[in-house]
């Protein structure tokens, strides 16, 4: 675990030493970013990863020294406006992809217009969930601007091949010290476990259903299907030798792992296990760091997957650790800079950003298909 620990520090030191010979140090005293949310704080632990996400990012934009703001407003608060006039300062807003869908923005304009006496703005779109999942092709032309400055939370979501993983803006909460999969070695290990639990999430939105084979009824192992929905006691994943999960993108997989309870993703179909890999959040790391694996995890009811899990389960919270700290340190920081450039006219070379256009050629936009929400905007 040493071995993969070196190689995240020299990555982070390789890209320090490349950016600190020409690139400002002060450079976060021209930037106010304001995170558009879906959620108020009060409510930022609700049951939706993406909802929660938004507020992660202000909050470690604030750990990392940037003037942050977050809410379900448009823009920054007035005070905050007026702080950015004096200091000269570009409000940079984040908005997730699905951001005014229903009350149809003008694509292309920064939508916090404060006059010739007042600070600049700008948008970006962060794509954290696949294109056509909930929003499709229609947000590309309806919403964004094709100097929209655009960064994905995954490395799956770029349409057909999209693997720029320069590209990813990413920043998690699991796991973190003293929660409730940081368990004791008595626990981890306990072999005091029986039957399969099963849970199907929005297995939905990624597999057929008439398809689906039932890989939780094995002979002589009792099976339990755990509820999809709601906060729910995830300790009692403890009781089971194994958790089959049939959503392929849901962190349930990785907390079963965490407790010592073999998880196994229902596979995708003709996808193979790199491929899925390479879909997950996790994946731009996998590749960055030239992994073929990710510990912990048997992708579909095979015995060699199963081993494969149950032998490397112990290394699946440190990596865990590794993926979080690599989203908080190299692609936040990232992101920052690519945002210092954007203010300072650049429109092309950026470290990972992309305009719409780069990001998604017209000529892919047939690939893409409509969104979830398509039957719920307005007319």
């Amino acid at each position: 675990m040493h071995g993969f620990n070196f190689l995240l520090t020299a990555y982070k030191a390789q890209v320090l030493s490349e950016t600190h010979n020409n690139f400002p140090s002060d450079y976060a005293n021209e930037l106010l970013f304001h995170v558009q949310t879906v959620d108020t704080q009060d409510n930022r632990e609700s049951d939706c990863g993406g909802c929660d996400v938004l507020w992660i990012l202000v909050d470690v934009l604030k750990e990392k020294g940037f003037l942050t703001t977050g809410g379900k407003s448009l823009c920054p608060p007035d005070e905050y406006a007026e702080r950015a006039r004096v200091d000269n300062r570009t409000i940079v807003v984040i908005r997730h992809e699905g951001a005014g869908y229903r009350t149809r923005f003008k694509p292309g304009a920064s939508h916090c217009d404060y006059g010739v006496e007042g600070p600049d703005s700008f948008d970006v779109r962060w794509i954290l969930s696949q294109l056509g999942t909930f929003v499709g092709v229609e947000v590309l032309e309806l919403i964004f601007g094709p100097n929209d400055l655009i960064f994905h939370y995954g490395g799956w979501q770029g349409g057909k091949g999209f693997n720029k993983y320069e590209n990813i803006l990413q920043v998690t909460r699991n796991p973190f010290p003293g929660d409730e999969t940081d368990i004791s070695k008595e626990l981890f290990y306990n072999k005091n476990r029986s039957g399969i639990a099963w849970m199907w999430r929005k297995a939905d939105f990624f597999h057929k259903r008439d398809s689906v084979k039932r890989i939780y009824n094995q002979k002589g192992i009792a099976a339990t299907k755990m509820l999809d929905r709601g906060r729910q006691d995830k300790l009692a994943l403890l009781q089971y030798e194994y958790f089959i999960i049939y959503d392929p993108f849901s962190y349930w997989a990785y907390i079963a792992g965490m407790f010592g309870t073999v998880p196994i993703v229902y596979p995708l179909e003709n996808t193979t296990k790199y491929e899925w890999i390479m879909s997950l959040w996790c994946g731009p790391y996998v590749k960055q760091m030239g992994l073929d694996n990710i510990p912990g995890v048997a992708y579909g009811w095979d015995q060699k997957e199963i081993e494969h899990a149950r032998k490397t389960m112990h290394e699946l919270r440190p990596f865990l650790f590794r993926v979080k700290e690599w989203g908080a340190d190299v692609t936040v920081l990232r992101f920052t800079r690519d945002c210092y450039r954007y203010r300072h006219g650049q429109r092309q070379n950026f470290e990972g950003g992309m305009l719409r256009d780069v990001a998604y050629p017209k000529h892919t936009w047939k690939d893409i298909p409509v969104g979830q929400w398509s039957q719920h905007s307005p007319k």
